[in-house]
């Protein structure tokens, strides 16, 4: 039963890209995407990104899957 829960937390700190729905890894760069604003980043360079359960995460390849069109922020 412990294993079950362990798993489930371990799962639930994973970050899913909203594209594909894989993983996306520590070192991966990925886009955040918060009020129609694509941010770039990874999750080395900012832990916290996706954790608020604002905006949605893609990796950088998957960005323009759903016709999410959107300008990179600087």
């Amino acid at each position: 039963m412990d294993d079950v829960r362990q798993e489930s937390a371990v799962h639930a700190k994973l970050l899913h890209c909203a594209g594909c729905g894989q993983v996306i890894g520590v070192y991966e760069p990925l886009v955040h995407i918060i009020a129609g604003v694509a941010h770039k980043t990874s999750r080395a360079a900012d832990p916290h990104v996706g954790q608020s359960g604002a905006g949605a995460c893609y990796h950088l390849a998957c960005r323009g899957i759903g016709g999410a069109d959107l300008t990179t922020a600087d």
